[in-house]
């Protein structure tokens, strides 16, 4: 009964409430209850089929994961996803060929498959499934458009939603959308989300580019266990007031021709400005990407448009070039000259992104709006194309793309056709013009020369036209020619800061990663299956991918990795990283020594040129690997193999008398130094002269200080992550010092001149515990924020306090460990203050705003207000500031 129950709730309903590599599996047991309960309608109503969509949608021509799965922690690139059999059972019930294509061609896992199942038998012939081509949109999910409609409160896993109901029809939106030029890893594929997902615990932004890989290579991606809009492919706009989305996007337009797929999506309600994405695809090329933000409320707006990818940018002349290895490149050009800048990020998590971002500022009235116009593209060796694009108007732009056998200039927008233009007019949704096609979605007008080629039935529709007019072609081309190029901006320079030069960094940054690197043993295991057993003495492997986890059970026996980088390259040693103890998947820990290396380089593939390091210098290190919000840190064994080599192919044996040998990553480090870096900034007067210094920390783990005319005092690089910091006055002497916590679970006190003061070791203290329950694994000491207050009265030194992600921790003068305040996160912020109360208290924002005596009694406690839209966390202050003047005294909490 219970069954029957639960299956008539899941009778139009092809996806869970979450999204990640693991829906499949959900699918499939909705599949099974069907199939129990004898409830055909799942199959007949084309639930059944959704739900392969949905398969197909969320797997890239790589046969990855295309998104995240955050609520068991992120996954890698390489994640697979599960839900093969979903295709078996569509073509057995379907008695469609192409669904049997899919079962045996879509690199995915087939779990929760019945024994001796008949539902998922799969005789029978195949046939390319071309349904799957160019754009697709998936309709949103009836079930869970029914729950998030209703005006009753949600029960369980919904009661965290962070969007309200569109008010639309269902069949208006869309789940996701995706364009796929075919199934081969070298053809184009981008995913596109319409939803803002349904669950605390995740919320993909809608309209943002979830992946988009092309030429064998990931380019733009997300796979970040943050959940807000800094690691999306996505347009942030915001006018500082509070703004609650809509849980889907509006499917404005969507069509498909031969050559050319778009699809134009609205969000209702981004940062309160209607937000529509507008993507045109020219198969096998490039794609134009047209955003356009209209202010729901008139104020001040600004906007960032970001694209997140693995490789390193180069911005040059307002275009930046993505080297993704192997000598394929993208392309991120906007037609429009706006602000720029390119920079490796903070670690999110899971990787250290390149990000750019695109900024506008603009006072708006309701109605009135900015936009973003990009074109970005591969191209490599197999395809070398090159592509120009000039804006031709606030919604149309011009392309002019050449390659091998190819060569076209393009007018391409939305609404209506710029008026210079007298050879065509046009008018709709989506528009795509050369001097042999017009391709127009949702088309209201098309004339060409003068003369309507819209028959009057199909005004309103979409229209694919062909065309053989030089005249056409002729006035594009002139068109083109007489638009500039959008070149370079310059920064904003409205206010001088007294620097005489920026100061760059010259320390070794974070290394570039090869993530893919080509294999060229014999008999390669097949990617993303872990080898359980090995037999024989000297195991040749190659590892294609840096996976999640490779284990090998050869205890004693060498392990064999080849790898090809592809072209010559500096090297200057490889990290091998291990398992955290007692993980779910394995049970291993490595010591210093428990695995041993040997090393081989070549650049000819080990033909003429072998060199052979039989016992290279190895360190032994305990990496930390900061959780996506920097409280937890998971410990991992790290084996530093040095190398200071130049070579493209390496062999490497690795051998461990342990029970098995796992590394979770590899790492390839290069010798090159990043000329950018992200900086956090801080006045602070370091020396007691009343003048402030200005004191930074870089995402290269360094600590830098710079005097008032841009000259560098000093520079110290930490050998963890610099989870923390803050410059404060210890010792009452109108001088600060600058207070550092790492993820070596150490905490440091810099004097003005840069000098250690004194560190303490907080790992210590954490290995109190039971070393078999602690394990390595999760570090209860890693803060998130230090301060100081309370200064003690025979030596006016103040004490330190940490705010991490369960304790507020103290670090007392004498330098013992206090960590009995507080639970469940405490602070992300905080200041002591004496002018507001007339006596010192502290002030802490986070998810509550704050107020702690000397005593460390609770003064006030106030809960942050509110839900914020679209992030999936808790809604937190971020700031606190005590105000104490003529006009107001009292706390400022900011959100």
């Amino acid at each position: 009964r219970a069954y029957r129950r639960i299956a008539r709730r899941f009778i139009d309903s092809f996806r869970c409430n979450n999204v990640t590599s693991e829906s499949g599996d959900s699918a499939v047991c909705v599949l099974n209850m069907m199939a129990l309960t004898g409830n055909l309608e799942y199959v007949r109503g084309g639930a059944l089929g959704r739900a392969v969509e949905n398969l197909v949608a969320s797997v890239n021509n790589f046969g990855n994961y295309t998104g995240e799965g955050p609520y068991i922690g992120s996954y890698t690139l390489t994640s697979r996803c599960t839900g093969r059999s979903l295709a078996n059972a569509a073509a057995f019930y379907y008695r469609d060929p192409r669904y049997r294509w899919v079962a045996r061609h879509v690199k995915a896992q087939a779990c929760c498959v019945a024994h001796e199942n008949a539902v998922f038998e799969q005789a029978g012939a195949e046939q390319y499934p071309d349904q799957y081509l160019g754009v697709r949109a998936l309709p949103f999910d009836a079930r869970i458009f029914r729950a998030l409609e209703t005006p009753e409160p949600l029960p369980g896993n919904w009661g965290g939603i962070k969007s309200v109901p569109t008010g639309l029809p269902a069949e208006d939106l869309f789940d996701r959308a995706f364009f796929r030029d075919s199934f081969e890893p070298q053809d184009a594929f981008l995913g596109l989300m319409g939803t803002q997902l349904t669950s605390s615990h995740q919320m993909l932004h809608s309209n943002a580019i979830i992946q988009y890989t092309d030429l064998g290579k990931i380019l733009l991606y997300t796979h970040a266990q943050l959940t807000d809009g800094w690691v999306r492919n996505t347009l942030s706009a915001s006018n500082g007031r509070p703004a609650k989305p809509t849980f889907a996007c509006l499917r404005k337009a969507l069509i498909n021709s031969e050559n050319v797929s778009a699809i134009s999506s609205v969000c209702p309600n981004n940062g309160n400005t209607e937000w529509t994405r507008t993507l045109i695809h020219r198969r096998g090329h490039y794609f134009v990407a047209l955003d356009r933000a209209d202010a729901l409320d008139e104020g001040d707006y600004t906007f960032t448009c970001r694209w997140r990818t693995l490789f390193p940018q180069q911005l040059r002349d307002g275009i930046c070039t993505v080297d993704a290895g192997d000598g394929v490149a993208l392309n991120i050009s906007s037609a429009d000259p706006v602000l720029q800048n390119s920079v490796r990020t903070e670690p999110d998590g899971t990787t250290r992104p390149y990000l750019l971002s695109q900024y506008q500022k603009a006072n708006l009235q309701r109605g009135d709006g900015v936009s973003f116009k990009n074109l970005f593209y591969a191209r490599g060796p197999e395809r070398p194309d090159r592509c120009q694009v000039r804006a031709a108007g606030t919604n149309c732009v011009l392309v002019h793309g050449k390659g091998n056998d190819w060569e076209e200039i393009a007018l391409i927008g939305t609404g209506t056709s710029p008026e210079a233009l007298t050879s065509l007019k046009i008018e709709a949704d989506i528009f795509y013009a050369t001097a042999t096609q017009v391709v127009a979605a949702n088309c209201r007008k098309l004339e060409i020369m003068g003369t309507s080629a819209l028959p009057p039935d199909k005004v309103g529709e979409n229209t694919t036209v062909s065309l053989d007019r030089a005249e056409v072609g002729a006035e594009l081309a002139a068109f083109f020619a007489g638009l500039n190029p959008p070149g370079a901006v310059a920064a904003e320079t409205t206010q001088n800061h007294g620097f005489r030069e920026e100061w760059v960094s010259a320390e070794l940054v974070y290394p570039q990663v090869h993530c893919a690197p080509v294999h060229i043993a014999s008999q390669p295991v097949a990617a993303g299956t872990p080898i359980e057993d090995l037999t024989g003495g000297l195991q040749r492997l190659s590892l294609k991918k840096a996976r999640h986890m490779s284990h090998w059970r050869t205890p004693g026996k060498p392990v064999e990795i080849t790898l090809d980088l592809g072209r010559v390259q500096s090297i200057s040693e490889f990290h091998f990283i291990g398992p955290i103890a007692d993980n779910y998947r394995t049970k291993l820990y490595y010591q210093a020594g428990d695995v041993r290396f040997s090393m081989a380089y070549s650049n000819d593939g080990f033909k003429d040129d072998i060199r052979n390091v039989p016992a290279p210098e190895v360190e032994f290190r305990e990496q930390t690997f900061p959780y996506a919000q920097y409280t937890w840190a998971g410990r991992l064994p790290l084996f530093v193999v040095k190398a200071d080599v130049k070579a493209r192919f390496i062999r490497i044996s690795a051998v461990t008398d342990k029970p098995a040998l796992a590394f979770q990553k590899l790492f390839v480090v290069g010798k090159k130094t990043q000329p950018e870096l992200f900086c956090d900034l801080q006045a602070a007067d370091l020396d007691g002269d009343g003048a402030s210094e200005l004191v930074g920390k870089t995402t290269n783990g360094e600590i830098f200080a710079m005097d008032a005319t841009g000259k560098k005092m000093w520079s110290r690089l930490f050998p963890g992550v610099v989870t923390a910091w803050n410059a404060v006055d210890l010792e009452n002497d109108a001088r600060q010092e600058v207070l550092v916590y790492t993820t070596e679970d150490a905490c440091y006190a810099l004097a003005g001149d840069g000098k250690e003061r004194w560190r303490v070791d907080f790992y210590a203290h954490a290995r109190k515990q039971n070393p078999e329950a602690w394990g390595r694994d999760w570090s209860k000491y890693c803060l998130s924020f230090v301060t100081a207050w309370r200064p003690d009265a025979e030596t006016n030194r103040k004490e330190v306090f940490g705010f991490g992600h369960t304790t507020v921790t103290g670090i007392r003068p004498d330098l013992a460990i206090d960590s009995t305040i507080g639970g469940g996160h405490v602070n992300k912020f905080a200041v002591s203050d004496t002018s507001v109360l007339g006596r010192e208290v502290l002030a802490g924002g986070g998810f509550n705003f704050t107020l702690l005596d000397r005593s460390r009694k609770t003064i006030v406690k106030v809960p942050m207000p509110g839900k914020l839209a679209g992030n999936g966390q808790l809604p937190v202050f971020i700031a606190v500031a005590p105000v104490s003047n003529k006009k107001a005294k009292g706390f400022m909490a900011m959100n």
